[in-house]
């Protein structure tokens, strides 16, 4: 759980400019696994159109 912790503040640390008010409990997490999850989160439009614009991302948004 110590590492899991350790990845949530990362993920904090980075997920500011892209998710209004990210914290631990938005985020299910299993390492060994491979899993990631976020749930009810606020997406900063801006941020997100220009990572998304011109890239070949392997994964989907829903609203």
């Amino acid at each position: 759980m110590v590492l899991e912790s350790r990845l949530a503040d990362l993920l904090q640390g980075q997920a500011k400019k892209f998710i209004h008010g990210f914290n631990a409990e938005h985020l299910n997490l299993g390492l060994l696994s491979g899993f990631l999850e976020l749930r009810n989160l606020a997406l900063n439009p801006e941020p997100v159109d220009e990572l998304m614009l011109g890239s070949d991302l392997p994964f989907v948004l829903k609203a």
